[in-house]
Order: structure tokens, then C-alpha cells, then sequence
């Protein structure tokens, strides 16, 4: 059976098992934080890079989600399993490409800057150009999907399925506003009833790491930290609620 190491709030992660999903491929997901000590020799042995995902078949070893998403096209083609690879090549890598090296970047300032920093220790001048700059990546995507059902033309493929965990868990984690692109909003509402989103999502509130806001006579919070207080009250009421998450899962 295929096995991957993945970290459940990871948008890379979350792309690998949506393939294996949508490929409807026997496989075990476990969980494996590259921040955690204990994890970071287990996992140095299958990734020299130290990041997940990672995928092992048999026993070949497979790292990068592009590449694991074409490893897994070409070892199970159709008609066995689905065909996630649009005739369109080119269209398909610019789209991945267009999120793992502008989106996700963006969003995971935004992660710094409210899971890993105190209130007070928040930059809000990067935040604030941050939010301008996903927009301005949104306003290309939602061009693209103009007269579009999905990214790469008329199926699901692995473009679309890079774009899931950053539009459908991590903006709404924000308070992004979508409304100014409504083919990104059609296409969300579409890509969350697909049966492999759902079966490979986390949730909301369930973020590591997380620093609940907190004020002292020596450490005073910026009053435009904008915090998002679903959380806090979230991490109030269940302290462990931060370290749920995906331990494995498998295909049905």
C-alpha cells in the first residue's frame, strides 16, 4: 500500500491527497511535523530536504508534490484511475506554479505573522502589503477561470487540487474577502462538494503553534492586530484543539 507523510495544514500535503483521492488509490496518510525534533531524523532519512510531502511506493521514495502528482499520473494511468493531467500542459504547471511560488508564499507571511508571533510583535505594515498582494494574485486567478470550469480547462486536475487548501482553509483562516472575484468564489463552492476535498479537509481552527493574545504592563498588543477571535475562542474553550489533526487516512 502507498504510504505519505504529510502535515495536515500543509497546502502541498493536502494537494498529494486529494490525488490519491480523486485517483481512488489504497493508501496510508500520516501525520509528521518537519518543526518536530523527534520527527525531523525520521524524516531527514526519506527527504534530505526535510519537508513533506513525501510518498513511498513500494519501495521507491518520492518528494515535491508536483512531482509526487505526476509520479502517481504515470504509475496509474487511465482508465484504471482518473485522469488528473489536462491536455494542456503548460496551462496546468503555470497555475500550480502561479500558487506554490506567489500564493502559498503569501499565506504563510500572513501564518507568521498571527500563529508564531505575539500580538504586540506583529509587523503591520508587512501584513497589510501582504493582503494587497493576494488580492492582486486573486484578481489574476479569477481571470483565468473566466469561462472556465476548472483550472486546467474542463476536468479536475492536480492545478486545481494545489489551489484547494489555500483558498478553502487557509484565506477564510484570515478573513480574506473573495467577493470582488466571483468565478474564484464559483469555483471554491463547486471544489468543496467534491468528495475528495472533503474527505482530506483538517478544519478550521486547528492550527499549530498557536499565541493567544495576551497583554502585560511591559507588552502592549498593536491596536490594529486583527487576530481572528473565531480562534481564540476556539483554543479557550479546548486547549488541544491547536494539535488535532489528520493521523492517517485511506481511500475508500
Amino acid at each position: 500500500m502507498i504510504q505519505v507523510y504529510v502535515h495536515p495544514h500543509c497546502p502541498y500535503s493536502r494537494k498529494v491527497l486529494i490525488v490519491l483521492e480523486e485517483k481512488h488509490l489504497p493508501y496510508q496518510a500520516m501525520t509528521l511535523d518537519p518543526d518536530s525534533p523527534s520527527k525531523k531524523e525520521a524524516l531527514l532519512k526519506l527527504n534530505p530536504f526535510g519537508k513533506v510531502p513525501v510518498l513511498i511506493d513500494d519501495d521507491f521514495v518520492v518528494f515535491e508534490s508536483d512531482v509526487i502528482a505526476a509520479y502517481l499520473e504515470d504509475k496509474y494511468p487511465a482508465p484504471a484511475t482518473a485522469v488528473l493531467m489536462p491536455e494542456n500542459v503548460a496551462r496546468q504547471k503555470l497555475m500550480e506554479t502561479v500558487h506554490d511560488r506567489h500564493l502559498a508564499p503569501l499565506v504563510h507571511i500572513l501564518y507568521e505573522e498571527y500563529f508564531l508571533k505575539k500580538p504586540y510583535e506583529r509587523n503591520d505594515e508587512i501584513i497589510a502589503d501582504t493582503f494587497k498582494k493576494i488580492q492582486k494574485t486573486l484578481s489574476w486567478v479569477n481571470a483565468q477561470l473566466e469561462g472556465q470550469t476548472y483550472f486546467g480547462g474542463t476536468f479536475f486536475s492536480t492545478a486545481d487540487a494545489a489551489f484547494v487548501h489555500s483558498l478553502a482553509n487557509w484565506l477564510p483562516q484570515f478573513n480574506v474577502d473573495i467577493s470582488g472575484h466571483p468565478h474564484v468564489a464559483t469555483w471554491l463552492a463547486k471544489i468543496k462538494k467534491r468528495e475528495s476535498v472533503k474527505k482530506t479537509d483538517p478544519g478550521l481552527f486547528r492550527y499549530p503553534k498557536m499565541n493567544p493574545a495576551s497583554s502585560s504592563s511591559q507588552s502592549k498588543p498593536r491596536a490594529s492586530a486583527i487576530l481572528n477571535q473565531a480562534v481564540l475562542a476556539s483554543i479557550k474553550e479546548n486547549p488541544k484543539a491547536n494539535r488535532v489533526g489528520l493521523t492517517k487516512g485511506k481511500a475508500q
